[in-house]
């Protein structure tokens, strides 16, 4: 839940159709703009960040002395969110059409993508899942759950497009 009076702050930090020119120090999956906000605020060396959707690629960025907007579209821009809370919709919300490519720990056998996220949470180890539905083209891998982490930051190291399958992170560790 977002306290009023930082929500706003926030969203202003956020700037859709803009690709921010400068030095990329590194560059991350991340599932949605705002997740690459909060990889960037918890970057210490992180000024602001570019965030490509078609590609799921966050760019992190340092250049204390400058910002220079360029229109883009496709990409959303921002700067970190230090000193505000930010908006955690994208961690509560599953996303479907995305595979979380690898870091796969175990799979179950379940029968909807709710039971795969309540499984992720249960599962201490486990910081994101992707669920493969009845409707996936190998019938082989049809409802499986794959649990999944990294031992670095809780994201996933790739982010791809693809049918009959949603992915979603853990709630265990959202307040």
């Amino acid at each position: 839940m977002l306290h009023p009076k930082f929500a706003e702050e926030c969203e202003r930090s956020l700037f859709p159709q803009v690709d921010i020119a400068g030095k990329n120090f590194e560059e991350v999956a991340a599932v949605s703009d705002k997740h690459c906000q909060v990889l960037c605020s918890a970057h210490p060396r992180c000024t602001y960040f570019s965030f490509t959707s078609e590609s799921f690629r966050c760019h992190l960025k340092e250049n204390p002395l400058e910002m220079v907007l360029k229109a883009q579209n496709g990409v959303t821009s921002g700067i970190p969110a230090r000193g505000c809370q930010l908006d955690d919709t994208w961690v509560r919300t599953p996303v479907e059409g995305v595979d979380f490519t690898g870091e796969d720990i175990q799979f179950k056998m379940v029968d909807s993508a709710e039971a795969c996220q309540k499984a992720c949470d249960e599962d201490d180890k486990c910081q994101f899942y992707t669920y493969l539905t009845e409707q996936f083209i190998d019938r082989d891998y049809r409802r499986r759950c794959y649990l999944k982490r990294t031992i670095t930051i809780p994201a996933p190291p790739k982010i791809v497009k693809l049918q009959n399958v949603v992915s979603g992170f853990s709630l265990s560790a959202v307040p």
